[in-house]
């Protein structure tokens, strides 16, 4: 009688092992592209104020009253590397010169030209202290919804 209830009592721990397993498993590879994407675009942040510090000036200027946004492409990937310490070189999230998510797109990035040491939410449009933000689109591959976007902030 006691071998029946200790059966028992095994197959419902296995039972409830294998659903961790499976459930634990399923959530870090459905958050494992957002950390990565997380840990991206704080490297360009990162990248894009040392640009700033050595440059004097943001890789690129727009109207003095408005933060701008840009995106990682080519042309901008290979200003920051050639100024900071920025590699493109044996990376896997780089794409025709371009610095794409998990998913293929390039991340947005919002810089503080001008220069009130603010740049504003783009969920919110609240003020961050800070002259750079970036984000990617996420999961969803849509900049709008931000459930799932990897972001600097």
């Amino acid at each position: 009688m006691k071998s029946k209830y200790l059966m028992l009592l095994m197959l419902l721990i296995a039972l409830w092992a294998a659903f961790l397993l499976i459930f634990g498993i399923r959530y870090m590879l459905s958050t494992s592209g957002q950390r990565l994407d997380t840990k991206a675009a704080r490297e360009v942040a990162t990248s894009v104020t040392s640009y700033h510090v050595i440059k004097g000036h943001f890789p690129a200027s727009g109207p003095e009253e408005y933060d701008i946004d840009l995106e990682t492409d080519a042309r901008f990937m290979r200003m920051l590397s050639a100024t900071t310490s920025f590699s493109l070189e044996g990376r896997s999230d780089i794409k025709d010169g371009a610095l794409v998510d998990q998913r293929g797109k390039t991340y947005r990035v919002r810089i503080d030209t001008d220069d009130d040491g603010e740049v504003h939410c783009p969920i919110t449009n609240e003020p961050i202290p800070g002259k750079v933000l970036v984000w990617s689109a996420g999961k969803d591959k849509l900049f709008e919804t931000w459930s799932d976007n990897g972001k600097s902030w």
